[in-house]
Protein backbone atom coordinates (compact mmCIF):
# COMPACT_ATOMS: atom_id res chain seq x y z
CA UNK A 1 0.00 0.00 0.00
CA UNK A 2 1.20 3.25 -0.89
CA UNK A 3 0.67 6.46 1.11
CA UNK A 4 2.24 10.01 1.99
CA UNK A 5 3.38 11.77 5.28
CA UNK A 6 3.44 15.49 5.02
CA UNK A 7 6.57 16.26 7.25
CA UNK A 8 7.15 18.64 10.25
CA UNK A 9 10.10 20.23 11.74
CA UNK A 10 9.72 16.86 14.29
CA UNK A 11 10.15 14.70 11.56
CA UNK A 12 13.43 15.65 10.88
CA UNK A 13 15.11 12.41 11.25
CA UNK A 14 12.86 10.30 8.93
CA UNK A 15 13.56 13.25 6.41
CA UNK A 16 17.30 12.85 6.88
CA UNK A 17 17.50 8.82 6.75
CA UNK A 18 15.70 9.88 3.52
CA UNK A 19 17.95 12.57 2.23
CA UNK A 20 21.14 11.01 3.63
CA UNK A 21 19.92 7.95 1.05
CA UNK A 22 19.07 10.03 -1.77
CA UNK A 23 22.59 12.12 -1.86
CA UNK A 24 24.62 8.90 -1.25
CA UNK A 25 22.34 6.96 -4.10
CA UNK A 26 22.13 9.84 -6.34
CA UNK A 27 24.57 12.54 -6.33
CA UNK A 28 24.28 14.13 -9.37
CA UNK A 29 20.44 14.38 -9.24
CA UNK A 30 20.93 16.81 -6.33
CA UNK A 31 22.48 20.78 -5.24
CA UNK A 32 23.83 19.53 -2.33
CA UNK A 33 26.34 16.69 -1.70
CA UNK A 34 26.18 13.94 0.97
CA UNK A 35 29.38 15.44 2.74
CA UNK A 36 28.00 19.02 3.15
CA UNK A 37 25.46 17.26 5.02
CA UNK A 38 27.14 14.72 7.28
CA UNK A 39 30.07 15.74 9.79
CA UNK A 40 29.60 19.12 10.80
CA UNK A 41 26.58 19.56 8.57
CA UNK A 42 25.41 17.38 10.20
CA UNK A 43 23.17 19.04 13.25
CA UNK A 44 19.38 18.94 14.22
CA UNK A 45 19.04 22.73 13.62
CA UNK A 46 19.73 22.43 10.04
CA UNK A 47 17.14 19.25 9.25
CA UNK A 48 14.43 21.18 11.31
CA UNK A 49 15.68 24.76 9.30
CA UNK A 50 15.08 22.21 6.13
CA UNK A 51 11.53 21.38 6.70
CA UNK A 52 11.17 25.20 7.94
CA UNK A 53 11.29 26.27 4.54
CA UNK A 54 8.48 29.03 4.57
CA UNK A 55 5.25 28.01 2.21
CA UNK A 56 6.89 24.41 1.39
CA UNK A 57 5.07 21.15 1.79
CA UNK A 58 7.46 18.49 2.68
CA UNK A 59 6.50 14.73 2.08
CA UNK A 60 7.63 11.20 2.29
CA UNK A 61 6.19 8.16 0.13
CA UNK A 62 5.69 5.01 2.04
CA UNK A 63 5.17 1.71 0.46
CA UNK A 64 3.93 -1.06 2.89
CA UNK A 65 4.80 1.41 5.65
CA UNK A 66 8.36 1.87 4.56
CA UNK A 67 10.01 5.26 3.53
CA UNK A 68 10.80 4.82 0.42
CA UNK A 69 10.82 8.68 -1.10
CA UNK A 70 10.74 12.17 -0.89
CA UNK A 71 10.02 15.33 -2.50
CA UNK A 72 8.80 18.87 -1.78
CA UNK A 73 6.76 21.58 -2.84
CA UNK A 74 7.97 25.31 -2.82
CA UNK A 75 6.88 28.83 -3.16
CA UNK A 76 8.00 29.87 -6.53
CA UNK A 77 8.39 33.51 -8.34
CA UNK A 78 4.85 34.97 -8.41
CA UNK A 79 2.02 33.25 -7.07
CA UNK A 80 1.27 31.14 -9.39
CA UNK A 81 4.27 29.13 -9.30
CA UNK A 82 5.56 26.18 -7.46
CA UNK A 83 8.54 23.88 -7.59
CA UNK A 84 9.19 20.41 -7.24
CA UNK A 85 12.26 19.97 -5.44
CA UNK A 86 14.37 17.18 -3.14
CA UNK A 87 12.40 14.14 -5.36
CA UNK A 88 13.98 10.93 -4.66
CA UNK A 89 12.46 7.39 -4.84
CA UNK A 90 14.47 4.48 -2.96
CA UNK A 91 15.81 2.14 -6.65
CA UNK A 92 13.99 -1.06 -4.79
CA UNK A 93 10.56 1.20 -5.33
CA UNK A 94 11.29 2.55 -8.40
CA UNK A 95 8.73 1.70 -10.90
CA UNK A 96 5.78 1.11 -8.63
CA UNK A 97 4.24 4.65 -9.01
CA UNK A 98 6.23 6.04 -6.10
CA UNK A 99 7.51 9.17 -8.40
CA UNK A 100 4.26 9.83 -9.87
CA UNK A 101 2.25 9.82 -6.53
CA UNK A 102 5.11 12.33 -5.68
CA UNK A 103 4.50 14.70 -8.50
CA UNK A 104 0.56 14.47 -7.88
CA UNK A 105 0.52 15.11 -4.45
CA UNK A 106 2.75 18.47 -4.94
CA UNK A 107 0.77 19.42 -7.75
CA UNK A 108 -2.59 19.29 -5.77
CA UNK A 109 -0.61 20.90 -3.24
CA UNK A 110 0.22 23.44 -5.81
CA UNK A 111 -3.53 23.74 -7.26
CA UNK A 112 -4.22 24.48 -4.07
CA UNK A 113 -2.40 27.35 -3.67
CA UNK A 114 -3.74 28.84 -6.80
CA UNK A 115 -0.55 27.89 -8.55
CA UNK A 116 -1.07 27.37 -12.51
CA UNK A 117 2.42 26.13 -12.96
CA UNK A 118 4.66 23.70 -11.45
CA UNK A 119 8.49 24.15 -12.16
CA UNK A 120 11.87 22.54 -10.93
CA UNK A 121 12.10 19.29 -12.53
CA UNK A 122 15.69 20.35 -13.03
CA UNK A 123 17.38 17.98 -15.63
CA UNK A 124 16.59 14.50 -15.00
CA UNK A 125 20.06 13.25 -16.52
CA UNK A 126 20.98 9.72 -15.76
CA UNK A 127 17.57 9.20 -14.23
CA UNK A 128 15.57 7.63 -16.88
CA UNK A 129 12.42 6.12 -14.26
CA UNK A 130 12.30 10.11 -12.97
CA UNK A 131 12.49 11.21 -17.11
CA UNK A 132 9.37 8.57 -17.60
CA UNK A 133 7.84 10.25 -14.72
CA UNK A 134 8.27 13.92 -15.37
CA UNK A 135 7.34 13.08 -18.88
CA UNK A 136 4.20 11.73 -17.44
CA UNK A 137 3.23 14.54 -15.65
CA UNK A 138 3.90 16.73 -18.12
Amino acid sequence: MLELCTLESDDWPLWRELRLAALAEAPYAFGSTLAQWQGSGDREERWRARLSIPGAHDLVALLDGLPVGMASGVPGEGAENVELISMWVNPTARGKGVGDYLIQAVERWGAERGATTLGGWGDAGPRPTAARAFGRAG
